[in-house]
Formats: C-alpha cells, structure tokens, sequence
C-alpha cells in the first residue's frame, strides 16, 4: 500500500519524503509536498494518491444531498496549491466568477489546452437543478455500481459545479462509490494512476464534456476501461 501511495515520487519533495514514517503520517505529509516547478505534476499525482488514501480509510463521508458534495471538494482540494490559492471555502461556481476552470491558469504546467470559460459547461444559474440531479442519479439508480460511479463522472464535468478542483472531487467520488461497491482501495489507487498515464487524453475528454463535444457512451467506457486496467495492475503486482 504505501509503494502504491508515494510511487516514484519521494525524492520529488523538498525535502525528500522519509518513507517509513506510519502510513497515515507519511499520507499527511505527502499532502505537504513541494519542490521544483519542474516535477510538480508528480508531487499533484502523490498529493492526489494520498488524499484517496486518507479518505476511503477513514470511510466516514456519504452523499445524501448536494451539500455533501461541498464537503467532498473540501475533502478533494486540501492543501492542493493551485485550488486553495483561488478560492478557500466550500461554495458553487456562480456567474461571478471570471476564470472557472484550472486550465485557464495552470493548462502550461501540463501541456493541455486551457478551457474557454466564456464558451463552455453549464449555466451557473443551472448548478443547483444539475446537482440534485446528480445526487438523485447516485442515490436512485438502479445501473451497476460500477455504472453509477463511472458515470457520474460526465454529469459532474459537464455542471462544473465549482469555482475550481473539479477534477479533483469527481474522481475522489468516482472511487468513494466503487469503495462503498467493493473495491479495494489498492485497485482504486491503481485506477488513479492509470488515468494520470494517459493524462491528455483525459484532458481532451473532459474538454469534450465541458465544451459539450462528447457522448456520455464513450466516456463511460473509457473509465470503465482503466478500471478493468487499474484491477489487472493490482492483480499482477500481488
């Protein structure tokens, strides 16, 4: 478990990760992590890592309303620099919010095209219907669990429905929902880190949502297929 959490990234941290410390400690302080502008893209993968970690093992959040998402994104942006740095509390995205997206400030860090606010994703006057939606869709489906979780994903990119780290707390509820349907979270850790492999290819399916260019088929079955992937690692690594 801890290999799956730190990965290659210890010596990625200024100073070094010291990889014995208890696994809860070195989760916490992997949240800490800094260094080089140069590897910060492996220090956001270990921060993302650990942040799963901590969550599913304290096992204590459920959605049961929208605001349960709020408390999700707290959860999902914790110490994430980029994130917290813009806005600190739990809120929904509203119109008077001039950049919405990450990829308008940060999109150079990791070689993706920025996101055009002014053109793309849900109306903020929309965010609450949507939400309620989605929390409907989580709570009433009656599709596979593996469905719901990986499904959610498009309903969520496609609201937006926060200012920012919208990526950050749709995956952390994509794996809470496989969690709660049985997953082991060393495969859900698995399946983050196959998702960061094929990073811009992500990329360019979320802008396919947010910019309403996609088709929910298509991006169910890509999550559904680095799922199958991430069981595959976790199989052969055991």
């Amino acid at each position: 478990m801890r290999r799956l959490i730190v990965g290659d990234a210890a010596d990625a941290c200024a100073p070094p990760l010291d990889t014995q410390l208890p696994l809860e400690d070195l989760c916490e302080r992997a949240l800490e992590a800094r260094g080089p502008l140069d590897r910060g893209v492996e220090r956001k993968h270990l921060r993302e890592r650990a942040r799963l970690h901590l969550h599913l093992s304290r096992g204590e959040w459920r959605l049961d309303a929208p605001a349960d998402l709020l408390v999700l994104w707290d959860v999902a942006t914790r110490r994430e620099p980029l994130v917290r740095n813009f806005i600190d509390e739990p809120r929904w995205r509203t119109a008077d919010d001039i950049v919405p997206f990450t990829g308008a400030r940060s999109a150079w860090l990791f070689g993706i095209q920025p996101l055009r606010p002014e053109s793309a994703t849900a109306d903020p006057c929309d965010i609450a219907s949507l939400v309620n939606s989605i929390v409907s869709f989580v709570r009433e489906s009656d599709l596979p669990p593996e469905l719901v979780a990986c499904g959610v994903e498009f309903p969520m990119l496609f609201t937006h429905p926060f200012v920012d780290g919208n990526g950050h707390t749709t995956r952390l509820l994509t794996c809470d929902l496989l969690h709660k349907a049985g997953y082991s979270v060393a495969s859900l850790l698995a399946l983050i880190d196959c998702l960061h492999e094929v990073r811009p290819q992500v990329s360019q399916m979320v802008k396919g949502v947010v910019m309403r260019d996609a088709l929910s088929e298509e991006f169910v079955a890509f999550y559904m297929g680095r799922l199958l992937a991430a069981q595959e690692r976790v199989r052969a690594f055991a």
